[in-house]
């Protein structure tokens, strides 16, 4: 597996997240755009509080979420439970 990628973009493309491991410092905000025609959802599933829940997100849209906490966050596409990734946050 691949070290996360240090970025705050997030692009949904192709049914994944891409990159699908980042790395951001507390108090970052992170912007997913979907690049497909269909909507995602970007929810996290560790059952932590604040982590990202979107609603759907429509083709060329974009969600963002500011990580308050450090923290590794585990995130799936609600609509696609097979799509994963995670948002590591440092201080």
């Amino acid at each position: 597996k691949n070290p996360p990628v240090a970025t705050n973009q997030v692009v949904i493309h192709d049914y994944e997240f891409t990159p699908a491991d980042i790395t951001v410092k507390k108090g970052t905000t992170v912007t997913w755009t979907n690049k497909d025609l269909v909507a995602y959802t970007v929810v996290e599933d560790d059952g932590q509080t604040g982590g990202p829940a979107s609603s759907p997100i429509p083709k060329d849209q974009t969600y963002s979420f500011k990580f308050a906490k450090s923290g590794l966050f585990h995130y799936h596409n609600s609509l696609d439970p097979n799509m994963t990734g995670t948002v590591t946050v440092t201080e």
